[in-house]
């Protein structure tokens, strides 16, 4: 079993920082391989509790979000691949981690959405406006209404996962998005990479035409895509 990976992250606004931050990260072990996968969009509502951000603030919350949770994983890995006896231990220490940086930062909710995958089996974590689709035969959103959920199983050849940022699918409906992202027809992350241009192209030459008739913004876009290949 092999596992490919490809992002896409655009930013709408000229020479400005995008407002999602995404990470990944694979490290190679005797007992498998261990990712993890993250995309972030600074808070789910947009404001911490005490006041109102503007867009720079909201970059900042989410990259600090994205740099702690990447940190907390390139310190752990180790810990994780030699102590794990069950995927509930990295779920236990992944949520102690994410309500540390919640009280830290101050903020009601964050909106993420997150992979977790060691040896054959897999973690996912999703919360507020951030997307988890899960690919198999058909696109299955996994859930987005603003609370944290978790959901965990063996991976298979054949699965694809795509984190991503609620903006990323405007624009493209499901049935296309599914047809660009079909495991069977995708041979190498350079594939991946090239497939999720493509949607963003698309979404956005679609949204400009949205545009052209009723008053419709850019958004950013950003996303990352797993395919489980045997």
């Amino acid at each position: 079993m092999k596992i490919l990976s490809g992002l896409s992250w655009q930013t709408a606004v000229p020479a400005a920082d995008n407002l999602h931050s995404l990470f990944i990260k694979q490290f190679d072990s005797k007992k498998g391989p261990l990712l993890m996968a993250l995309v972030c969009s600074a808070a789910a509502d947009k404001r911490p509790v005490s006041a109102p951000v503007d867009r720079e603030q909201m970059v900042n919350i989410g990259g600090y979000f994205c740099e702690e949770m990447r940190a907390w994983f390139e310190d752990n890995y180790l810990g994780i691949i030699l102590k794990t006896r069950s995927m509930d231990f990295i779920k236990n220490k992944l949520l102690k981690e994410q309500r540390r940086i919640n009280k830290e930062l101050g903020l009601r909710a964050l909106s993420f959405a997150l992979l977790i995958s060691f040896r054959k089996e897999f973690i996912t974590m999703q919360q507020g406006e951030a997307q988890l689709y899960s690919l198999k035969r058909r696109l299955k959103d996994m859930g987005a209404d603003g609370r944290l959920k978790s959901a965990s199983g063996h991976l298979r050849p054949g699965m694809g996962f795509l984190l991503c940022s609620e903006s990323f699918t405007n624009g493209i409906s499901e049935q296309q998005m599914f047809g660009a992202l079909r495991v069977e027809d995708l041979r190498d992350e350079q594939l991946i990479n090239k497939r999720l241009a493509g949607i963003v192209e698309y979404a956005t030459s679609a949204t400009k035409r949205q545009a052209a008739k009723q008053s419709v913004a850019q958004a950013d876009r950003a996303a990352i895509y797993i395919c489980i290949k045997r």
